[in-house]
């Protein structure tokens, strides 16, 4: 587009070789004898004004957050009004994930008993190095992170109770959001740990070998079941998580290995072969790598067919009960929350 800043170098160019001859001291009636080159500096200076100016990289903070203790590992309870902001959180986002279905205005079936902080800083140093990298991935692609309708339903919930203040601020400029996954009591510690490790991950999830999360937090809930302890209290966590540049899908996309589809919607292929011998199963994957060099998506976003937001409704059969987002490397993930849930009385 031709801007009236265009116009006006135009013309300040048209003048120089006017201004060089009638100010120029010499009998020659030029500055110098090659008064062209002159010009043709000139002109180069003025095309350079015009580049535009080269983006400076855009950086995330890496450090541990200021309200944490010095301590390199912790868990620490948080306060009275935090829980109750949880219990708030659990409650809406359950209201939030089914707006169309005959669950929409059930309340979360458990209650919040305690809530604690996970201070690792080892992962966290890990998470917001995988963070900035995403973010300059973005740039660099030009891609656009998770956005609009696709957000989690927590954003929205977080956004208007306020719920975590400061300390609980997204980077939305690379998809980064809290959601939801539970876990067995006796898992806790390896998971406040080593965080949660998609390399553990079955191969038979609908989406491939990944972390599953969800802003639903009753779906969630529903892995949280111990059977060593059925009475005991529930584990749900609340995961910081950078979603990126997701690849979008109604369908079930089984077999598809432990990486994103690529930008293009190319995936690997995952056949298991069982093998009996001696009584004995073996169990094989044979691996057929996507046929292109395109970018590899960050995350998967699956949302339910239009109308079918709850696993209280009813699926098609090529369809998805409820929504699910999968990331296929673990620092893409912190847990920086454990709640414990009993049920209500």
């Amino acid at each position: 587009m031709y801007s009236d800043i265009d116009g006006t170098f135009d013309v300040l160019a048209s003048l120089i070789p006017w201004w060089l001859y009638k100010t120029s001291p010499s009998p020659e009636g030029f500055i110098c004898r090659d008064v062209d080159l002159q010009c043709n500096l000139w002109q180069a200076f003025i095309a350079k004004c015009r580049q535009p100016q080269a983006e400076q990289p855009v950086r995330l903070n890496t450090t541990a957050p200021l309200h944490w203790t010095e301590r390199e590992l912790e868990l620490v309870d948080v306060t009275p009004s935090m829980q109750t902001a949880m219990q708030m959180l659990l409650d809406d986002c359950t209201v939030r994930a089914k707006p169309t279905n005959r669950g929409a205005g059930r309340a979360f079936p458990f209650q919040v008993v305690k809530v604690e902080r996970n201070q690792n800083r080892g992962l966290w140093a890990r998470y917001s190095s995988t963070r900035a990298h995403v973010l300059a991935e973005l740039v660099s692609q030009r891609l656009g992170p998770v956005g609009g309708h696709q957000c989690p339903s927590t954003a929205a919930a977080m956004a208007e109770h306020n719920i975590l203040g400061e300390a609980g601020l997204q980077s939305t400029g690379v998809g980064e959001f809290y959601l939801f996954h539970g876990v067995p009591r006796p898992a806790v510690q390896f998971v406040t740990r080593a965080g949660l490790d998609s390399r553990l991950a079955n191969s038979e999830g609908y989406y491939g070998s990944g972390v599953y999360l969800a802003d639903d937090p009753e779906k969630a809930a529903v892995y949280s079941y111990n059977q060593h302890d059925p009475i005991g209290p529930r584990i749900l966590l609340l995961v910081r998580t950078v979603l990126g540049h997701a690849h979008l899908t109604t369908e079930m996309v089984k077999h598809v290995g432990r990486r994103a589809p690529c930008i293009a919607g190319h995936h690997d292929l995952v056949k298991l072969e069982v093998k009996r011998e001696n009584g004995k199963e073996e169990i094989k994957e044979h691996i057929t790598p996507r046929p292109c060099t395109h970018m590899e998506c960050h995350s998967m976003v699956a949302n339910p067919p239009e109308g079918r937001h709850s696993r209280f409704g009813v699926p098609q059969v090529s369809g998805i009960p409820c929504r699910e987002f999968v990331v296929y490397s673990h620092i893409q993930c912190y847990p920086e929350y454990v709640i414990y849930l009993e049920p209500r009385k």
